[in-house]
C-alpha cells in the first residue's frame, strides 16, 4: 500500500476519512511524536548524550518504517524533515538542510554495512 502523507495530511485537513491503515499511521507517529523528551541533556557531555538520545529515538522509529514501501519510509521522512525545517527561520533554512545533509552523507555507509553486511548494498 502506498501512502503520500502530503495527501493523508490534506484528508486530515478537510475532515476527510482515512483508510484503517493511515489512521494506524498517523496514531502510531502522533504518539511517538508528542512523548516527553526522555532525558535532559548535560552540558558537560552534551555530544555524547545527544547522539545516545539520537539512536534511542532512531531505534523507535525503526520498527513503525520497517516493512513499509521506500516511498512511505521516504514520504515520513521528508514530513518529518519538513516539520524540522519549518521550525528555523525562512532565512536559515537552506543553510540548516545543507549541514543536515552533511551530517546525513557518512551515515549511508555505516548503514549500508548494518543492513546489507561488509560487501555493501548488493548492485554496487
Amino acid at each position: 500500500m502506498r501512502f503520500n502523507i502530503i495527501d493523508i495530511k490534506e484528508r486530515i485537513a478537510v475532515g476527510e476519512t482515512l483508510t484503517p491503515d493511515q489512521r494506524d499511521f498517523v496514531l502510531d507517529c502522533i504518539n511517538e511524536a508528542t512523548k516527553p523528551p526522555p532525558v535532559v541533556i548535560d552540558p558537560n557531555r552534551m555530544a555524547s548524550q545527544a547522539m545516545e538520545l539520537s539512536r534511542e529515538i532512531s531505534l523507535k522509529l525503526q520498527p513503525m518504517l520497517k516493512g513499509h514501501p521506500p516511498e512511505l519510509q521516504g514520504a515520513v521522512l521528508a514530513d518529518l524533515l519538513a516539520i524540522f525545517l519549518a521550525g528555523h527561520a525562512p532565512q536559515i533554512r537552506e543553510e540548516i538542510l545543507r549541514v543536515h545533509l552533511a551530517q546525513m552523507r557518512p551515515l549511508i555507509a555505516v548503514n549500508e554495512k548494518i543492513i546489507f553486511g561488509g560487501k555493501g548494498h548488493p548492485s554496487a
